[in-house]
């Protein structure tokens, strides 16, 4: 439900349909909390490309944001 509603609120603000997501897991992420993951996002109707670490996506947007003059 959650993920649904996240897609929704995506939709709306970007009026595009939202399919192909990245999602970021936490440090203590195995396989079986990927996999149980993965399962929701489909069920939520959505394609995850990839499973990123939370510290990684932090530096990601960082550089990405990062105003150097």
């Amino acid at each position: 439900m959650i993920l649904s509603h996240i897609s929704n609120n995506a939709k709306k603000q970007s009026k595009k349909m939202m399919k192909d997501i990245v999602v970021t897991v936490p440090p203590y992420a195995d396989f079986a909390y990927r996999q149980a993951l993965k399962d929701s996002l489909e069920l939520a109707d959505l394609n995850p490309l990839a499973f990123i670490h939370e510290n990684t996506a932090a530096g990601l947007f960082y550089g990405l944001e990062r105003n150097d003059n």
